[in-house]
């Protein structure tokens, strides 16, 4: 999902999910579901004074497989709705939380 406001620098994009008990979890298995509770949190933002303008646009989806025991996540899979997203994007994020994990892509999946 990429989130633009007056200040956003060109290519910068928001990967929303949310990791729970050491789990990688989406808010929800449907992209749209995800747009929808961003969206809220944004308008918060907004009639709390800290955002004034902003849009979002889901750039694609995929799904993700945490194996906390072998410390291995692999992003993979597409939405039905928005398409594939840029899976690459999503590990470059993943590793930066966690570095001493092994982290893969595939386009491959549901």
């Amino acid at each position: 999902m990429r989130l633009v406001t007056p200040r956003t620098k060109p290519g910068n994009s928001l990967v929303y999910c949310s990791v729970q008990d050491g789990i990688a979890a989406s808010i929800s298995n449907r992209s749209s579901d995800i747009n929808d509770k961003v969206t809220e949190h944004l308008q918060k933002l907004t009639l709390d004074g800290v955002l004034k303008d902003w849009q979002t646009k889901v750039l694609g989806g995929g799904r993700i497989a945490h194996d906390a025991a072998a410390k291995a996540i692999k992003v993979y899979g597409y939405s039905q709705g928005y398409g594939k997203a840029d899976h690459r994007v999503a590990v470059e994020l993943l590793q930066k939380s966690y570095p001493d994990y092994s982290i893969t892509w595939s386009d491959e999946g549901y």
